[in-house]
């Protein structure tokens, strides 16, 4: 039975990652948190505070058409970002389930190679038993023509003894 290490696939994976791709997967994980949020929507309420305010020089007046532009390129790239992390985490899963089946297999393998190892064992037990048996069968025979061995020696001895006792008897 070979012993094999199970493999760390996240780990695996990382190694076969380049360093855009961990950028990448940064960015996207970086979008999906509330620190993002809470930065977005302080930037978001700024950017409006200050351009719709009389007392600040409006770079971008209403309807913030610069707003919606970098909004829009920002969305584009955010979802390029997300569907490429998306992908990459596909390929990983993919990875998990290819060893997963691996080591199914191995696993049957060795069960088999278990149970028939068991079912010789369970095959050898019983012709132990089985020869006991037979031993105890031989051993029991001989015992029982050895007791009418001695049975017949006691049956002789008593009729010797009690012929012995009549005779001494009738004088």
């Amino acid at each position: 039975m070979q012993v094999s290490r199970a493999k760390n696939i996240n780990k695996e994976h990382r190694v076969q990652m380049k360093l855009l791709d961990k950028a990448a997967d940064y960015a996207a994980s970086f979008v999906g948190s509330w620190l993002f949020i809470a930065m977005f929507l302080l930037t978001m309420n700024s950017w409006f505070f200050f351009n719709g305010n009389e007392y600040f020089h409006h770079f971008d007046i209403y309807p913030y058409p610069l707003f919606n532009l970098i909004l829009a390129i920002f969305s584009v790239v955010s979802a390029a970002l997300i569907m490429m992390s998306q992908s990459r985490q596909a390929q990983k899963d993919h990875l998990a389930m290819e060893h997963a089946y691996e080591l199914e297999v191995k696993t049957e393998q060795e069960m088999q190679l278990l149970f028939a190892e068991i079912e010789g064992m369970r095959r050898q037990q019983a012709n132990l038993i089985k020869d006991a048996r037979q031993q105890q069968v031989a051993l029991s025979d001989e015992l029982a023509d050895k007791m009418d061995v001695v049975i017949l020696a006691i049956n002789s001895i008593e009729e010797k003894l009690m012929h012995k006792q009549s005779a001494e008897e009738k004088p």
